[in-house]
């Protein structure tokens, strides 16, 4: 089953099923959204969450990515204005089975909105070259840093220092050549992917 892992591995959502031929055919999934957003009880949304993907290597290497793309009205594009990127290693555990161990979380990808950089840099006006230095700094940052899950973390304080302790675990429910259904025991949730065009 770890043979067909290794690809990039993107959300399943309800703008990629297919309309049925019929509704007695397929099985409605209304947990599935299109499009998420992260709002306050108030006001517009914050931050609209796009599209999002799980990279994995073979066994040997046993490396997993998952990459968020997210935006900020007004501030960012609205669905890839930044990349979120936590990195993990695995270890094949069983079948049907891999344990995880994070290891960094990288923020960078910046595309801010046309209106936001009409605001720092108006196309009317000449650009200075602090306009210019800023616009490069935004579109070329970077930032990563160490990510340990808090399973990692209590294991290291009690002195267990085995390279997959307090990781957590992801069950392989599904996997063949197009989808992946997996679950996360420790941090919750249960995913479906569809493998990404590359």
């Amino acid at each position: 089953m770890h043979s067909r892992l290794p690809a990039t591995w993107k959300r399943y959502t309800v703008a990629s099923i297919k309309p049925p031929l019929s509704r007695e055919s397929t099985p409605q999934i209304p947990i599935l959204e299109s499009e998420s957003r992260l709002a306050i009880p108030f006001g517009p949304s914050l931050v609209s969450v796009g599209d999002i993907y799980q990279r994995f290597t073979g066994a040997e290497e046993g490396t997993i990515e998952n990459i968020i793309e997210l935006g900020a009205p007004f501030f960012l594009r609205d669905k890839d204005g930044l990349t979120l990127t936590v990195r993990a290693r695995y270890d094949t555990r069983g079948p049907r089975r891999i344990a995880l161990v994070f290891e960094s979380a990288n923020v960078g990808g910046v595309h801010i909105s046309e209106g936001f950089e009409a605001v720092l840099a108006p196309a009317m006006l000449p650009r200075t070259s602090l306009q210019h230095q800023l616009l490069l700094a935004l579109s070329e940052f970077n930032l990563t840093i160490p990510f340990a899950s808090a399973g990692q973390l209590a294991s290291r304080a009690a002195g267990d220092n085995s390279p997959v302790a307090g990781g957590g675990d992801y069950q392989l429910t599904f996997l063949d050549q197009d989808m992946l259904i997996g679950r996360a025991s420790a941090l919750g949730g249960s995913f479906i992917f569809e493998r990404a065009e590359e």
